[in-house]
Order: structure tokens, then C-alpha cells, then sequence
């Protein structure tokens, strides 16, 4: 599933926030897209390009300015990022998971109606499970840790339907 690899940085980065690391998540992203990703930076698909810069953005915010704001804030900015960006997609009408899509689908069902409904559908899932984690956050820091708990069960949800819906769609 190459979608799960371009989401393998931000999972590390945040397993680190959650630790309240969001420092060390942000560089230990941009070093897993390094080693990931090495000399293919030319064949990066649209999110990790995107991912990219804003880890990278974060490292140099964190770096040079250090603002204890942002370090404090960093899950949210990169939740809303996220879901900004996932949402960008969809207006545009080219949901971000065509690309991992177009992998394992023939040519010619690429212009098809239900192509593009499948990639819409499992775009909003991950539109709205970022969408979630901004109030789990909240909740997870003022309430409890156990919201983290939601926020798990959650992204396996959204990985379960990301890869199991288009099956689903196509069988029935």
C-alpha cells in the first residue's frame, strides 16, 4: 500500500508529538523522507512533496526562530495542514490518492466515474479524520491522554477504508 509510506513520516512525527516532541518528529520526518524517498525526490507523488515542505518549513521554523509557540502548536498546525491540503485536492477535483490509485489500476478505468469516486470517497475519509485530530488534540492535552486512544482507532479506520473501499465498490 504506497500510500502508507508517504504517511509513514508524519506517523513518526506524530508518535513524537504525542510525547511532546513535535521538535524531534519534524526532523526525524524530513530524515525518514530522505532515507525513504533518496535519490527518487523527482518520482515524490503530490503529498509527499507537499508533506516535504512543511516539515521542512517546521525545521527551519524550529531551528532558527525556535518560537515556543509554534513547538507547542505543531499538531495542530500539521493536522490543519493536512486537512487543508487533502481538501485542496478535492476542489480541485484531483483527490490526492489518484496518484497511489493509478499504481494498481489499469489505464483505462482511469477516466472512469467510479475511479474518481472511490479516490473522492477515501480523499474525505482522510479529509475528515485529520479534521478529528484537531479537537482530539485538544482534548487529549486539557482532558485526557486517552483521547489518543480515538485518535488510533481512528487512523485504523481510515487505513482500513483506504484499503478495503475500493474492492468493496468495485464488487458491488
Amino acid at each position: 500500500m504506497p500510500i502508507i509510506r508517504s504517511f509513514l513520516p508524519w506517523l513518526i512525527f506524530f508518535v513524537f508529538s504525542s510525547f511532546n516532541h513535535a521538535w524531534v518528529g519534524a526532523f526525524a520526518a524530513v530524515l525518514c523522507y530522505i532515507i525513504v524517498y533518496g535519490k527518487k525526490v523527482t518520482h515524490l507523488k503530490i503529498l509527499d512533496r507537499m508533506s516535504t515542505v512543511f516539515f521542512l518549513v517546521s525545521a527551519f521554523i524550529m531551528l532558527f526562530l525556535s518560537p515556543i509557540w509554534y513547538v507547542k502548536n505543531l499538531e495542530y498546525f500539521s493536522n490543519g495542514f493536512l486537512a487543508l491540503f487533502i481538501l485542496y485536492t478535492l476542489l480541485i477535483q484531483k483527490p490526492f490518492t489518484i496518484e497511489y490509485a493509478k499504481e494498481s489500476t489499469p489505464l483505462s478505468k482511469w477516466s472512469s466515474p467510479e475511479f474518481y469516486k472511490v479516490n473522492n470517497t477515501i480523499s474525505l475519509v482522510w479529509f475528515f479524520y485529520f479534521l478529528l485530530c484537531l479537537p482530539i488534540i485538544f482534548l487529549s492535552r486539557d482532558v485526557s491522554p486517552l483521547f489518543r486512544v480515538g485518535q488510533g482507532v481512528l487512523a485504523l479506520a481510515a487505513v482500513g477504508i483506504t484499503e478495503y473501499y475500493p474492492k468493496w465498490y468495485m464488487k458491488k
